[in-house]
């Protein structure tokens, strides 16, 4: 009968040292879950405000690709209102700016042979960007 009473006695209290396992592994899985839905939360705020960021540049790339046509190929911008850094605000609160940059032409320094917008669209947190390049044949 001793052997069965020294048995009992070191098993006192194990079921504590289970219940503090089971707790832990508990708080540790609804600490990840958490940090999961957080995260996934941010990615899908991020995904939403680059819609306007993204139609804000393509926006100003297509006014600058439209004054260029205007201007009938003209690198003058200043004919049509842009300096070389232009930024635009829309009612939404997004914001666009642009930048142009000209290749000269090889065989006659003065001509552009080439020119490129660049446009980046920002909303809020998020930025997009495009960029188009139009040669002069």
């Amino acid at each position: 009968m001793t052997i069965y009473s020294s048995f009992r006695t070191h098993k006192r209290g194990s079921i504590l040292v289970y219940a503090v396992i089971l707790l832990s592994l508990l708080m540790s899985s609804s600490l990840a879950l958490s940090i999961l839905a957080t995260n996934a939360n941010k990615t899908t705020r991020f995904l939403t405000d680059s819609i306007p960021a993204f139609y804000a540049a393509e926006s100003c790339l297509e006014q600058s690709l439209r004054q260029y046509v205007v201007l009938g190929g003209s690198t003058d911008l200043s004919a049509a209102g842009f300096s070389d850094q232009d930024i635009a605000n829309f009612q939404n609160g997004a914001t666009c700016k642009r930048q142009f940059q000209y290749t000269p032409d090889r065989t006659n320094p003065a001509k552009t042979a080439s020119m490129t917008i660049s446009a980046r669209g920002s909303y809020k947190q998020a930025s997009e960007g495009l960029s188009v390049t139009v040669t002069r044949p």
